[in-house]
């Protein structure tokens, strides 16, 4: 009777109450220095966090960004997100100071960029693959060339262009900036 007494207490202790109604999910981290898995059977240490009540109301997309990239973000910066076949605007919330833990043997430094989905989210859950434009520069009055059109010599840009009815000719571009698809010149 008294182990039966004392594997009840155990149980009693066992049992983990949220402290409000929500979904529940497991606290799974992953930083440059750690990485810690939580999972049916895992074995878990005193002070550990080893579940999370997100708010669904408040949504956010964890991106990664290259380090080439990090330097042309902003705090408050405007975003927009595509999850699945919807589009959402958001801001950009935080911005780490420390790379995340990469891939083994890989030299790619990413910084863990939060973009907070501004408005209502419903139909989202925690997990979901969201592709994220973060606008960091905008350009007004400017011509836009793909990037595929321009050569570059010497540090100088060139394009060629085909006036009317005469044969393409080489000019020489200005450039403003550029991201992966296109210039502003």
């Amino acid at each position: 009777v008294k182990k039966l007494d004392r594997l009840n207490e155990k149980l009693d202790k066992a049992v983990i109450r949220a402290p409000k109604a929500g979904m529940v999910i497991y606290a799974n981290e992953r930083s440059r220095y750690s990485s810690v898995t939580i999972e049916l059977h895992s074995a878990v240490k005193e002070g550990q966090a080893i579940i999370r009540l997100p708010d669904l109301t408040r949504m956010e997309a964890k991106v990664l960004v290259n380090e080439s990239k990090i330097e042309l973000l902003k705090m408050s910066s405007p975003a927009n997100l595509k999850i699945g076949d919807r589009i959402f605007h958001g801001t950009v919330n935080s911005i780490a100071n420390q790379p995340e833990r990469g891939s083994f043997g890989s030299d790619v430094k990413e910084y863990a960029t939060i973009v907070s989905i501004d408005g209502e989210a419903d139909g989202l859950k925690p997990g979901m693959t969201a592709e994220v434009e973060i606008l960091v520069e905008e350009f007004k009055d400017v011509l836009t060339v793909p990037v595929s059109a321009v050569v570059e010599r010497s540090g100088k840009y060139f394009c060629w262009v085909a006036p009317g009815t005469k044969s393409p000719e080489q000019r020489e571009l200005i450039l403003i900036g550029t991201n992966d698809r296109k210039m502003a010149v």
